[in-house]
Parts: structure tokens; C-alpha cells; sequence
């Protein structure tokens, strides 16, 4: 099954807010969802619907602009290196996201 970049995004906005509620009702629930990451906090869970949704709102605005596709490839490259970041280091991922934004704005518009 092929899916598009905005459905796997809200894929994982919809299993962060879970994680959200699953963290945020205390520990005894944790175990509640067998895919949580251990030791995740209730801001990590913060962190990561945040980072989520700037990629979700990023790749939909590049998804919606004429670019050449080298222009394209670019954009697209910087993202998924954000997402692969997101992995290992949210803060440093959101950091990222925020300097993409910031030359998004000021190159595209």
C-alpha cells in the first residue's frame, strides 16, 4: 500500500497524541502501548507532535509551490534528513526544521 507524505505524517501525529495521553495519565498506564519508546517524558511527547506537525505543514507547503525539481530534490532531501534526525534527537530535529523554515521563507516565499 502506497501512502503520501501527509498521511504518513498524520500517522504519526495521531500515534504521538496516544503516546500523549498514555504518558500524561502516569506510569502505571505506560505499559498500556507496547510500542512506546522507554523513558519517554510527557514533553518528549510534546516535542515530537510539534516536530510532527512542522513536517507535516512543511512538506504540504512544498508539496503545494512550482518548483524546478532540482529545487524539489532539495527541499524534499533537507526534510526526510530532518525526519531521520527526529529519530535520534528532537531537539536538534526541531532546531533543523526551524532553520528550514526560516530558508523556506526566505527563499521560496
Amino acid at each position: 500500500m502506497t501512502r503520501r507524505l501527509g498521511e504518513v505524517s498524520d500517522i504519526a501525529l495521531r500515534d504521538a497524541k496516544v503516546t500523549i495521553a498514555v504518558v500524561c495519565r502516569g506510569n502505571e498506564q505506560e505499559d498500556a502501548v507496547s510500542d512506546e519508546p522507554e523513558g519517554m517524558t510527557a514533553i518528549d511527547a510534546v516535542a515530537f507532535v510539534t516536530l510532527s506537525e512542522g513536517l507535516r505543514d512543511a512538506f504540504a507547503r512544498l508539496g503545494s509551490h512550482e518548483l524546478t525539481e532540482d529545487q524539489r530534490g532539495r527541499w524534499q532531501r533537507r526534510l526526510l534528513a530532518i525526519t531521520n534526525a527526529a529519530q535520534r534527537d528532537l531537539p536538534r530535529a526541531q532546531a533543523q526544521l526551524d532553520r528550514y523554515d526560516a530558508d523556506w521563507t526566505r527563499e521560496v516565499g
